[in-house]
């Protein structure tokens, strides 16, 4: 090889091009499968919570496809679900869908993951990542992630889509916390999603939404004379009090990067 170092040279090229197309592909489906995974989620809480669909979108069409395709899978052994009894399929005295009645149960969340990420649903998927394409999804407006889906392969997407993955990942985990409670725990987390992939605009309007409102809403106002003078937010705060400069940086943060 040294007598021809250009074929060297495009050797390693060859193998890295391989690898980027191999990983790539990886990304691709991880990343098409977690925002399957969230619309789902929210797909799932207007048909128990408001059992009607806006007939100018076509989630409900969707969320049928997801049904179907899901107890085939289950009933072919490719899915092990849970065991749901009359009750807990049964909302607010009407029959509510399995796949709904999941969603339903924090602890469910890795079943609905795996939902979305099975392969027996791989054509729901694509036809929910054409939906997105198309604005036809009520529930995936602020799903910004098809254009990225549609684009090539490539090394330099390779490297910055394994950030965006890991920041789809760790943001999972902030929901996870939120839904079990643990506020506090979220806070580094979001600030590590948007340092990940500073175009992720749901992790500065919903990490801002948490530190704003979430967290200081069972809180006591500062009593005026214990507040003290913070030269970073050039003002007399207590600890409820910070936690509203903290959410405004991250908003301001959010728009210099997505202006």
């Amino acid at each position: 090889m040294k007598k021809y170092p250009n074929l060297s040279i495009a050797l390693i090229l060859l193998i890295l091009v391989s690898v980027a197309s191999v990983q790539g592909r990886q990304i691709h489906n991880t990343r098409a499968a977690q925002a399957f995974y969230h619309w789902i989620l929210s797909a799932s809480t207007n048909e128990r919570l408001v059992d009607s669909w806006n007939p100018d979108y076509n989630d409900q069409l969707l969320m049928e496809q997801v049904v179907a395709s899901t107890e085939a899978a289950s009933a072919q052994g490719s899915l092990n679900l849970p065991a749901l009894s009359p009750e807990e399929r049964t909302f607010d005295g009407r029959e509510i869908s399995l796949v709904s009645a999941l969603a339903s149960d924090v602890e469910n969340n890795d079943v609905i993951w795996r939902i979305a990420r099975n392969r027996e649903l791989r054509d729901v998927r694509a036809n929910f990542l054409d939906e997105v394409r198309n604005r036809n999804l009520q529930f995936a407006q602020n799903i910004e992630y098809a254009d990225a889906l549609a684009g090539e392969v490539n090394l330099m997407n390779l490297f910055l889509g394994f950030r965006q993955l890991a920041a789809n990942f760790i943001w999972l985990q902030v929901d996870r916390y939120w839904h079990q409670g643990m506020v506090h725990r979220m806070i580094p987390l979001i600030r590590t999603c948007t340092t990940l992939d500073p175009q992720f605009v749901d992790a500065y309007l919903v990490g801002a939404w948490h530190l704003a409102y979430n967290i200081t809403a069972r809180m006591m106002d500062t009593p005026e004379h214990l507040m003290e003078w913070d030269p970073e937010f050039e003002a007399c705060v207590g600890e409820k009090e910070q936690y509203y400069y903290i959410g405004a940086d991250l908003l301001k943060d959010g728009i210099r990067n997505n202006p």
